[in-house]
């Protein structure tokens, strides 16, 4: 099983997303990826948003996790604004882009009142917009089994 973990951070009513557009395919995601060796899910979080948006966070809570079809395993976790602006980090990231031309991987701020319909995966978008009307003061974690 591949195991990742993933950030969700808001910052003036709005939430930080990576826009990807890989062969032709045009979607949102949050930020985040594999976890390494050694790390903990919440370590992992915090520095993959760091390497994909060149924003700081800190973990609050553990809100979501979700398993797709046995193969991944996702913990997505809400964190604190602490700094920085949503910009390719100089790391593996930067590299993978600067390969593919016709590929596209911009971190950004998106309003919360107006999130993607290619927020992937769609059981998050789903829950995230829940959550926003309760400012978050709902259910501290949901699993969710084979997301779309």
């Amino acid at each position: 099983m591949r195991n990742r973990a993933s950030a969700i951070v808001i910052k003036d009513g709005c939430i930080a997303l990576v826009h990807r557009l890989i062969a032709g395919e045009d979607y949102y995601v949050f930020p985040g990826g594999g976890i390494d060796e050694g790390e903990t899910p919440d370590q992992a979080a915090v520095r993959e948003l760091m390497e994909e948006t060149s924003l700081t966070g800190e973990i609050i809570k553990l809100v979501a996790h979700t398993t797709l079809k046995g193969i991944v395993d996702n913990s997505y976790f809400l964190c604190r604004y602490v700094s920085g602006e949503p910009e390719l980090g100089n790391f593996n990231e930067r590299a993978k882009m600067d390969a593919g031309a016709d590929d596209r991987y911009e971190p950004m701020w998106v309003s919360m009142s107006a999130l993607p319909a290619n927020l992937y995966p769609e059981s998050i978008r789903a829950w995230l917009l829940e959550a926003i009307k309760s400012d978050f003061d709902g259910p501290a974690f949901v699993t969710i089994k084979n997301p779309a």
